[in-house]
């Protein structure tokens, strides 16, 4: 499988074609690296080293599948780069979650940067699901509704699962593997 490098605005971003990003959705991520995940340990953000994130929208909606959706994720990693010292290496935006290698700089911490680009994101694409033509907007928004009725943080939508599943980048090999499932959508 090729891999193709390229940079942009400060991103280096491994690039693969839609066929191929969705072959490594299909592989189970525990077959690119070997080491067992214990159940009951919470996955926090405790140093500001590197860390791969995924962001999951609540009930694995399928909400990256409409463009002006993946542009809101886009523009609010461009503005967290500028503003919140943002240092992105890898990302990739599937249909109802998101992966990301990525730290801060000193004068920032990532699960804050994290919070606030979860927060602006959110209330960014419920506007344009309410906003713009959009086929599954009763549903979609009345699954969000559901989700912050449950939720004791959330007033009336809840878009964003908790957490962020981090995991540090603890050596070389580990970033490579995680480089591998860590792309772009053509």
């Amino acid at each position: 499988m090729e891999l193709k490098q390229t940079s942009f605005e400060g991103f280096v971003i491994l690039r693969l074609s839609l066929n191929q990003c969705n072959f490594l959705k299909k592989r189970h991520v525990s077959q690119f690296y070997n080491f067992p995940m214990q159940k009951g340990i919470k996955h926090t953000i405790k140093t500001n080293s590197a860390y791969y994130l995924t962001l999951t929208v609540v009930d694995w909606v399928d909400v990256f599948m409409r463009k002006n959706h993946r542009d809101a994720v886009i523009e609010s990693f461009k503005y967290c780069q500028k503003e919140k010292g943002l240092i992105i290496f890898a990302y990739c935006i599937m249909s109802n979650h998101i992966h990301i290698i990525a730290n801060t700089d000193e004068r920032f911490h990532l699960s804050d940067v994290m919070r606030e680009f979860k927060k602006f994101t959110a209330k960014k694409i419920i506007a344009q699901i309410k906003n713009k033509p959009e086929s599954r907007r009763e549903w979609m928004l009345k699954l969000f509704e559901d989700h912050a009725v449950i939720s004791q943080k959330h007033k009336t939508y809840k878009f964003w699962k908790a957490g962020n599943h981090a995991i540090e980048l603890y050596s070389e090999k580990f970033v490579w593997k995680k480089s591998i499932i860590s792309t772009t959508i053509l």
